[in-house]
């Protein structure tokens, strides 16, 4: 997720915040990743790029969300890959991570089922010098 978070930044993670909304593009959030993903126990975090019923592709470095390119101020590199046009079906979402070309993300393992997250990521509260909301 660099470059919006740090390896060894510590989060506050919202694990009630679902039960009342759906989770939204450009959310951050905690989940335990598919079987697809062999990671075990670990859980991941990543920033949820498109939902349920949504338009997806990457082609030439570029996301593209229903058919209109995404507007990506928070991204450390572009992708160095190209992903063909997808839907996403109901109850999933598709999830990056902010280090485009080198992120263990839906580009790789597939859609996230929503029932996987845990929460949303709202602030980073340590170190001190990099306390803030997450966006």
């Amino acid at each position: 997720m660099l470059p919006t978070l740090q390896k060894w930044d510590f989060i506050l993670v919202n694990e009630f915040v679902y039960r009342f909304h759906l989770p939204e593009k450009g959310d951050i959030v905690v989940f335990h990743p598919p079987p697809s993903a062999f990671a075990g126990d670990k859980e991941y975090i990543k920033r949820i790029i498109a939902k349920s019923g949504d338009t997806f592709e990457v082609k030439e470095g570029k996301v593209y969300l229903n058919g209109a390119p995404r507007y990506e101020p928070y991204i450390y590199t572009p992708c160095d890959y190209d992903y063909p046009k997808t839907i996403i079906p109901p109850g999933h979402f598709f999830v990056m991570g902010d280090n485009r070309s080198n992120s263990g993300d839906s580009h790789i393992w597939g859609f996230l089922p929503q029932k996987n997250i845990v929460g949303k990521a709202f602030v980073i509260f340590w170190p001190p010098w990099r306390i803030k909301i997450l966006k």
